[in-house]
C-alpha cells in the first residue's frame, strides 16, 4: 500500500502543477492581441500520394483570412498518384497571383528519408521567412488558423506549438484514439506552459527561418525517418523563444487512422523518437507514466483483497483528476471524453505496457506514413 500512496502523491504533483495550470492558463495560451502586424507567411504541406485528401483540404487552406503576404506551398514528395494534378487544377482555378505553389521533388526517393527531405526542400524554397506547417490530411478549424499561429511570431517568438485533435467518428477505437491524442497533447502543452517544452506536432507548428538555420535544421537527426517535429523542438527550444497557441480557431483537425493496425504502426513511429529526448524529459515523462501504471494497476489488482485501501486510492485520485480532466477536455475540444475518463485510463494501462519497449528504443521503423 505504501507504493500506491507514493504513486498517488507523484500523480497529484503532475496533475496539480502541470495539467491544472494548462486547464486554467489564459493569455499565455495565445489569446488574441489587437494591433499586431502579422509577418509574411509560408504555409508548407508535404504530400506523398495524398491526392484524395488534398482535393478536400486545399480549399480550407486557401480560405485563410491572412492580412499579410502569404503562400501555400505544397511539396509533392515523389508521389505516384494524382497529387500533382490535383494541385495544378487548384492552382489554375486561382488564376495569376494565387497563393498556391507546387514544388515537385524529382528523381528517386532516398531510402529511409521519411518526410524530412520534403520538408527541408519546402523550407529552402519558401518565399517567406516564417513557416506554418501542417499535413495533407489536416483541416484548419477556422479561416483564422494561420493568423492565430503566426501572431506570436510577430511578437518576437521563434516557435509556436499548436494543437491538432482527432475528429470524432463512430466506434470505440476512435474514442480511445481521441483520448490518447488528448493525453499526449495535455502533456506536451502543459510542459511547454511551464517552460519545459519537449515536443510539438508537425500537423500544427510554426517557426522562423532564423530558428531553423540556428538549429541546423534536421541535420542532427537526419539519419532517422521521423522527428521532424518533436526532435526539432528538442534542439530548438530556448528560454523565452517559444509559446503555445490554444485558441480554438488555431486548432487543426485530422482523421485518425481507420484501423487498429494502422494506428498502432503510426504510434510506434512517433514513440520511437522518445529515446532521443533530453534526459530531463525522459525522466519526467517516464516517471509520470510509470507512476500511473503502478498506481492504477496496483489498485485494481489489490481491489479484491484490500477493497477499502485500494478503493480509497482510486477515490482520492479521481477527486483531483476528474475536475481537471473535465476542463481539459472542454478546452481541447473533446468534451465528451471526461465522462469515460476512468475507463479510458484503464485501457491506457495496456497501451503504455505495449509501447514501453518502443519508447525505450527497441523498435525502429523507416516509413513516415502508413
Amino acid at each position: 500500500m505504501l507504493l500506491l500512496y507514493t504513486t498517488l502523491l507523484i500523480q497529484a504533483f503532475y496533475w496539480l502543477y502541470f495539467f491544472r495550470h494548462l486547464a486554467k492558463a489564459g493569455r499565455g495560451c495565445g489569446e488574441k492581441r489587437e494591433g499586431v502586424e502579422l509577418p509574411p507567411l509560408s504555409i508548407i504541406v508535404c504530400a506523398h500520394n495524398e491526392a484524395e485528401v488534398l482535393a478536400e483540404n486545399i480549399p480550407y487552406w486557401l480560405r485563410q483570412r491572412y492580412p499579410a503576404d502569404w503562400e501555400l506551398l505544397i511539396v509533392d514528395d515523389h508521389s505516384t498518384d494524382e497529387t500533382a494534378s490535383v494541385c495544378l487544377r487548384q492552382q489554375a482555378g486561382q488564376g495569376q497571383g494565387g497563393a498556391l505553389r507546387l514544388l515537385t521533388l524529382e528523381g528517386p526517393k532516398p531510402a529511409g528519408s521519411g518526410k524530412k527531405q520534403a520538408l527541408a526542400a519546402g523550407i529552402e524554397n519558401a518565399k517567406y521567412d516564417c513557416f506554418l506547417l501542417t499535413d495533407a490530411d489536416c483541416r484548419p478549424a477556422s479561416d483564422f488558423w494561420a493568423a492565430c499561429m503566426a501572431e506570436p511570431l510577430a511578437e518576437g517568438r521563434d516557435l509556436v506549438l499548436g494543437y491538432s485533435p482527432f475528429e470524432k467518428r463512430k466506434g470505440l477505437l476512435n474514442v480511445f484514439q481521441r483520448f490518447e491524442g488528448l493525453w499526449t497533447a495535455m502533456q506536451y502543452l502543459s510542459f511547454a506552459e511551464r517552460r519545459m517544452a519537449y515536443m510539438g506536432v508537425g500537423r500544427n507548428m510554426a517557426y522562423t527561418r532564423k530558428l531553423y538555420r540556428e538549429t541546423g535544421g534536421f541535420e542532427a537527426h537526419g539519419d532517422l525517418p521521423y522527428g521532424d517535429d518533436d526532435l526539432f523542438v528538442q534542439q530548438a527550444v530556448r528560454s523565452g523563444n517559444y509559446t503555445v497557441c490554444l485558441r480554438p480557431e488555431s486548432f487543426v483537425w485530422t482523421v485518425a487512422p481507420p484501423t487498429l493496425k494502422a494506428w498502432l504502426q503510426q504510434k510506434r513511429r512517433h514513440l520511437s523518437a522518445a529515446r532521443k529526448y533530453k534526459f530531463r524529459d525522459q525522466v519526467l515523462l517516464g516517471l509520470f507514466s510509470l507512476s500511473l501504471v503502478l498506481q492504477l494497476g496496483g489498485a485494481y489488482v489489490l481491489l479484491p483483497f484490500f477493497p477499502l485501501e485500494a478503493g480509497a486510492v482510486l477515490l482520492l485520485r479521481y477527486l483531483f483528476v476528474l475536475p481537471i480532466a473535465a476542463r481539459l477536455c472542454r478546452r481541447l475540444s473533446q468534451p465528451d471524453l471526461w465522462k469515460l475518463w476512468p475507463l479510458l485510463e484503464f485501457l491506457l494501462l495496456f497501451y503504455l505496457l505495449l509501447f514501453s519497449p518502443v519508447a525505450m528504443g527497441w523498435v525502429r521503423l523507416k516509413k513516415w506514413r502508413v
